[in-house]
């Protein structure tokens, strides 16, 4: 009873779970979108007939979000994306508007972006071999045993171009919920802290080492106030939003951080002082 009251008093709890699903599919038309229209014409039909699917669930999805000026400004911007797919737009306005809603969402809603302790990705790593290799490969190339038994393909996440378009953020919802319609299953039996450590070894497989190496020394020179010396910044952001404002150094700086979680948890980083303190 005391839970019917609660849902009835407050109807944004009986959709909160629902955002994350809307981030992660908001996210995934606008990596995706990308490989099924080309210069106004439809190259892949199988991929565009999913990115109707999935923009026509947006805009089901967000017309039964409470009312709010977040969801009113989320409902007029899906049925935006969905125009966009229906006349086979550039990717380019696609990919913008798809982060922008993202940031609405994330605005307007009590979502949780960051993870509460240090991902352990080595730790990650050997959760990765057991249950992701078989499909995604040993190195994460989409090329694990299982793969050619499936379509659409796993996901290949040393892939540069569409790494530059995940976020750390895209990626634990993708596994903690699956994704309908693919043989990508929810990984929501592992802890939270194993799947934001997936998250984070995953999104740094198409990274190099001497680019972290660079971004590394990079992110020793920035200021505590600079936006990629906050984790939230860096887990719901692309690295290709990244490049935009803060150049090739910005990106290499996501590369390491992305490697080097442990940075925004260190007792002499300067940053995050209050989720160091809560965390220990």
């Amino acid at each position: 009873l005391i839970a019917f009251l609660l849902l009835t008093a407050c109807p944004w709890l009986v959709s909160a779970a629902n955002v994350e699903q809307l981030i992660q599919l908001t996210d995934y038309v606008g990596v995706d979108y990308g490989v099924a229209v080309l210069d106004g014409e439809i190259i892949n039909p199988g991929e565009y007939g999913e990115m109707q699917d999935f923009s026509s669930a947006i805009v089901a999805q967000v017309s039964e979000l409470p009312p709010s000026d977040a969801s009113r400004q989320l409902a007029a911007q899906a049925a935006e994306l969905a125009r966009l797919i229906g006349r086979r737009a550039d990717p380019a306005e696609v990919k913008t508007l798809a982060a922008s809603m993202r940031q609405v969402f994330i605005g307007g809603y009590d979502v949780t972006v960051t993870p509460r302790r240090t991902p352990d990705l080595a730790a990650a790593r050997a959760v990765y071999m057991e249950q992701c290799s078989g499909c995604h490969g040993m190195s994460g190339r989409g090329d694990g045993p299982q793969a050619t038994l499936m379509y659409p393909p796993p996901t290949d996440f040393t892939e540069r171009e569409r790494y530059q378009d995940r976020t750390l953020l895209g990626l634990y919802n993708t596994i903690t919920q699956g994704l309908e319609g693919t043989a990508m299953q929810s990984y929501a039996s592992l802890s939270e802290a194993q799947r934001w450590a997936l998250a984070f070894y995953t999104g740094q497989l198409a990274t190099t080492g001497a680019e972290q190496g660079r971004g590394g020394t990079q992110f020793r020179q920035l200021g505590d106030d600079h936006p990629l010396n906050r984790l939230d910044y860096v887990a719901t952001h692309t690295p290709a939003e990244v490049q935009a404002a803060y150049g090739a150094d910005g990106v290499a700086v996501m590369a390491f951080l992305r490697t080097h979680p442990e940075s925004f948890f260190s007792a002499t980083s300067g940053t995050q002082p209050l989720e160091f303190s809560r965390i220990k």
